[in-house]
């Protein structure tokens, strides 16, 4: 053989050894036969081969953080796929569901007791991704009757859960949950496990506790065993040889996930007949007072299952009707076409206005107060009337530009001359002394109830003081700017454009802050109240797009994110109303209300406003950006109750914020969604 044919033999025998190693390789890798991933459940006291760190909160830290030890590792990369359907005397069956975010969702029944528990295990990087269990059922219509802490005892370690009972009609859920992080770091991004489990109660609380610790037991005894090469990654396998599940005595009531709302007709559908069924005459004011029929209710509320402060005092505001809440509802219903429905609020505010233009903060529907003869701590707030006359005025630009051919119908005429009455009475308190801080801008109203401690009850109390308000709420302003705009553009009476000028042109040069990017809080006589508040920010900015001030309305999109808040208890992303300074104003009151953290601030107050957050998806559909508005409004929405309205907060603030559903947040989510859908609607509010 020449040498040129033995150099050709060597090249084919190292590539044909070259294609036998791949192969081996190969068979190794992707068609090992070897590859085992087995569970089995090890019961009796001894040393847990992980441990890991568990909690009942998502996004901080509390006081009961402790560790769960287990014998498997819940982190590995093939623990979810090869989760058994068999854990102890658990056998389990995988459930339909169209939920993204779920890793695992089964229902286990226990073939020597008949128990059955629903498991829900959810794997994520991301918060958005975990919903507590709290939410998931108040969105689908339960009552939490009862929320615990509980602790769960191992023989080293102890971890908490959060406990809770649910009910709806005659079903009774009770239900744990809490999350794991494999390190104590808890960095969500670095992965989270969220375990709920559902046991439907058709018995004692007992023994549906005694089941659902059986299970956790099952579960944190759980040895799962990984045979194979090291690094592989294999597909997921069907686990065999597992029992049929116990025939199940009737139909089990589903655990409840979050509702998302795809479809935003119906939840404004939805908010809109809420609204309706707020107007007096309704079942809760079956004979409302005559002058004040077709007013709005500000809230719903909950006299039998008392949950909120506003719960508690029932007896006192379960008639009450704020103006502004009307002034909001009749926006929404214009912009829906509900002309003779928006027409009864118009005509209600006419037979309660005094002859000197003056409206009450709010009114009570069943009986006369406030009056000319009985007003005993009854206010006046000049943002709300400012609010009344614009939407009087909104509704009659509408049907204007609807059907131009009712310029001279009387009642337009009639409903123009009231929005008129109403800004003349404001312009009377508009600040005219050029050596003022506050000149140019219009003072607050009247009337006010300050936080006092009283010594006999042992608790704080609201004391009212009649004073005219001499501070200059910048938001208030704001609303009275587009109420003179609207009035100069339905009337030729050149003073109403001559105030909107005066005014802009304060508001611009006063009020706006080049260092925070957005309005003052206000004006005082002796200078600017400098605190942040969101509807400085999120209406400031609706005021500058209209005042063509695009680069401080770029700059006000910036700062309205400073008030960004994520509720961990509820799962809500909004805004809050400020994000520094006090809880309470005043710091003697802020240290009767958290005596063991006198120095709380906003900062530390993890609350969703409704009102104020979709103020903010206002701001930025107004600046065209489409996404972040739809954004806002998908989060809100797991605050519409399932009678339509929406909650004010998420969150209690004694004498400031509310979890009862209002005519604020349920108004202004129609007006946002009417705004969404009808870009005429946009440009046509607060234009």
């Amino acid at each position: 053989m020449s040498h040129h044919q033995n150099k050709n033999l060597f090249r084919l025998i190292g590539v044909l050894s070259f294609f036998l190693i791949v192969l081996v390789w190969a068979r190794y890798h992707f068609l090992d036969s070897d590859f085992q991933i087995k569970f089995k459940t090890s019961f009796g006291q001894k040393e847990s081969a992980y441990t890991f760190t568990a909690d009942t909160s998502l996004y901080q830290f509390t006081s009961y953080e402790g560790k769960m030890p287990v014998q498997a590792n819940f982190f590995s990369p093939h623990f979810l796929s090869y989760f058994p359907l068999q854990i102890g005397n658990w056998v389990g069956k995988d459930m339909e569901h169209q939920y993204a975010d779920i890793s695992l969702f089964r229902l286990y029944q226990n073939t020597q007791t008949q128990d059955t528990i629903w498991v829900i295990i959810v794997y994520g990087s991301h918060q958005s991704q975990f919903h507590s269990a709290e939410v998931c059922y108040l969105s689908d219509g339960w009552d939490v009757a009862t929320r615990d802490i509980k602790k769960v005892k191992s023989l080293h370690h102890e971890f908490p859960v959060r406990y809770l009972l649910a009910r709806k009609g005659e079903n009774v859920h009770m239900v744990a949950y809490w999350y794991l992080w494999e390190t104590p770091r808890r960095k969500v991004e670095e992965g989270t496990l969220l375990f709920r489990l559902s046991v439907e109660m058709n018995q004692s609380e007992e023994k549906a506790q005694t089941a659902l610790l059986s299970f956790m037991n099952s579960l944190s005894n759980l040895v799962m065993e990984e045979k194979g090469p090291k690094g592989h990654v294999p597909k997921p396998i069907s686990v065999v040889h597992v029992p049929d599940l116990p025939a199940l005595k009737g139909k089990p009531q589903a655990p409840a996930f979050i509702k998302t709302v795809s479809n935003f007709k119906e939840a404004k559908s939805k908010a809109i007949q809420w609204i309706l069924n707020q107007r007096v005459p309704n079942p809760i004011v079956p004979f409302p007072q005559m002058d004040r029929r077709y007013l709005l209710l500000s809230y719903e509320l909950n006299a039998k299952n008392p949950q909120t402060q506003n719960d508690k005092s029932y007896n006192y505001i379960y008639s009450r009707s704020s103006i502004y809440d009307d002034a909001l509802g009749l926006i929404a219903l214009t912009m829906g076409g509900y002309h003779a429905e928006a027409e009864g609020i118009i005509e209600a505010f006419e037979r309660i206005i005094t002859d000197k233009g003056d409206l009450w903060f709010s009114y009570n529907t069943h009986n006369e107060w406030p009056s000319s003869w009985d007003h005993s701590e009854a206010t006046i707030r000049n943002g709300a009337s400012s609010w009344v006359g614009y939407a009087i005025a909104f509704y009659v630009q509408n049907r204007l530009l609807e059907n131009p051919s009712l310029k001279n119908n009387p009642n337009i005429k009639r409903w123009v001359a009231l929005s008129q009455k109403i800004a003349d009475r404001l312009l009377q308190d508009q600040v005219l002394n050029s050596k003022d801080s506050r000149f140019g801008f219009m003072t607050g109203g009247k009337g006010g109830h300050d936080l006092v401690w009283d010594t006999a009850q042992g608790k704080v109390i609201e004391k009212f003081k009649e004073d005219k308000i001499e501070w200059a709420s910048i938001e208030h302003n704001l609303d009275l700017y587009f109420l003179l705009k609207a009035l100069a553009e339905l009337t030729t009476d050149q003073k109403y454009e001559g105030a909107r000028k005066v005014l802009g042109d304060v508001l611009l040069k006063k009020a706006w802050s080049e260092k925070t990017g957005q309005f003052h809080r206000g004006m005082r006589v002796n200078g600017a109240d400098e605190a942040p508040a969101l509807d400085c920010a999120s209406w400031g900015l609706l005021f500058l797009k209209a005042m063509g001030e695009n680069s401080k309305a770029q700059k006000t999109l910036k700062a309205m994110e400073n008030y960004f808040i994520l509720d961990p208890l509820h799962q809500v992303e909004g805004y809050r109303p400020y994000y520094k300074g006090y809880v309470f104003d005043e710091f003697s009151i802020n240290k009767l209300f958290y005596p063991h953290y006198p120095q709380k601030s906003w900062s530390d107050i993890q609350m969703v406003w409704s009102e104020g957050s979709l103020g903010v998806a206002m701001a930025y559909l107004k600046m065209g950006k489409k996404e972040k508005a739809i954004h806002i409004l998908r989060e809100i929405l797991k605050m519409q109750t399932p009678s339509g309205g929406i909650r004010y907060a998420t969150q209690e603030v004694p004498f400031q914020f509310s979890p009862s559903p209002s005519m604020a947040g349920t108004a202004w989510l129609a007006i946002v969604l009417h705004a969404l859908e009808n870009p005429q609607m946009l440009d046509r509010f607060w234009n």
